[in-house]
């Protein structure tokens, strides 16, 4: 066999075209360089040499891409490289994300990706796998037949079998669970009392799985294992639950006695998981990584719950300001965002700008009259609500 891959035309063609309109814009910009102030120097500079690295890239790619296989290697050349590995050498392939293919060599040795942009990569795709395996799958094929064989997790292995297919599901429902939560959150956080609630509930239920199935559930997720995974299902209420408090309550101050009351619930929490999710644990390849991710997750729940608590369940007496709107602008990115200028009022003696919803910002105009009231909180830790004067 001696067949050889090169880019395709289409992506040639489109490469030498974004070369040759490159390498005159960065000579430009360099010229723009020499002409400008230090601060225009370093900027046209800077810009000028990645376009013309860009433009000799896509130059070279074009002209040099390419993949050989021949009787005895399979040779993947780039633009400003050449690697190679042995066919014999060759233990199987993996499928990444966004159609991403890679060739996985014997003993750890290094491993070569299939460029999207080579010719008849289909064809080369399809040989590989007639002839070697799917390494991910064969991994998970070989664990799951260890765990099928582990006592730990049932005293037959009927049973075991039954006992994966049944956490299987509990982590895809889960999942679902999350995500809809995320949504929720996002899109219409009502009533706010039974979302928050049900949000500081989700990861107190994932947790209890993990620990619950004694290993059989995992941390993490990997093509190449049959464990499966509630990690997801913990992180995303968490993150819909900081949402809820950014957007939810505004906080006049975070005083030295609530970073304490955060600090020691984010450690309580740590420990706790680190003890109940012990089997867990020791399974991971990078403990001390999971170590640190736990206790971000617990921090930032740490956060939502004393921030819920000190707001929902505050009765103390309000504080009330009247201030008036200075000014309004909008933010535009992937979503509209809508803000108010106040005038001074409290701590703010050179006035406050705030975030508001898009029917609050409609609802009000210049030197319109808005309400402050300014509240304890029920740890001590001060917040604020504006509210349109005639409420």
């Amino acid at each position: 066999m001696n067949d050889e891959y090169p880019i395709a035309e289409g992506y040639k063609i489109a490469g030498f075209l974004f070369a040759a309109l490159a390498l005159p814009g960065g000579i430009w910009l360099l010229y723009l360089a020499t002409r400008s102030t230090f601060g225009g120097l370093v900027f046209f500079l800077f810009l000028g040499l990645v376009l013309i690295f860009l433009s000799i890239f896509f130059y070279r790619q074009g002209r040099l891409l390419r993949i050989t296989v021949d009787d005895y290697t399979l040779e993947a050349r780039d633009a400003f490289s050449t690697k190679s590995i042995p066919l014999k050498e060759i233990d199987g392939y993996r499928c990444g994300e966004k159609q991403a293919f890679y060739i996985v060599a014997k003993n750890g040795g290094q491993t070569l990706k299939i460029a999207e942009t080579v010719a008849r990569r289909k064809d080369l795709i399809r040989w590989i796998k007639e002839k070697y395996s799917d390494v991910d799958e064969r991994a998970r094929k070989a664990e799951e037949r260890n765990m099928l064989e582990d006592h730990r997790f049932g005293s037959t292995g009927a049973e075991r079998k039954a006992n994966l297919q049944r956490v299987v599901r509990i982590a895809g429902i889960s999942f679902i669970a999350g995500v809809g939560l995320l949504i929720w959150t996002a899109v219409y956080p009502r009533p706010f009392g039974l979302l928050t609630t049900l949000l500081l509930l989700a990861p107190l239920v994932g947790g209890y799985f993990v620990w619950h199935f004694n290993g059989l559930m995992r941390l993490s997720a990997r093509k190449s294992s049959p464990y499966p995974s509630v990690t997801l299902a913990i992180v995303m209420p968490v993150a819909a639950l900081v949402i809820a408090m950014v957007l939810g309550y505004d906080l006049y101050s975070f005083p030295s006695s609530a970073w304490q009351l955060l600090a020691g619930a984010a450690l309580v929490l740590t420990f706790a998981a680190l003890a109940a999710f012990h089997e867990a644990i020791s399974a991971e390849k990078r403990k001390a990584l999971v170590v640190v991710c736990i206790f971000v997750v617990s921090a930032a729940y740490s956060y939502g719950l004393l921030t819920f608590s000190n707001c929902y369940y505050d009765r103390s007496a309000a504080q009330v300001w009247h201030v008036a709107v200075t000014g309004k602008r909008t933010s535009h990115g992937k979503s509209t965002s809508y803000y108010l200028e106040l005038s001074p009022w409290g701590k703010y003696a050179e006035g406050k700008e705030i975030g508001v919803s898009r029917t609050f910002y409609e609802a009000v105009n210049d030197q319109d009259t808005l309400k402050v009231f300014l509240r304890k909180g029920k740890w001590g830790i001060p917040w604020y609500r504006v509210v349109r004067q005639d409420n």
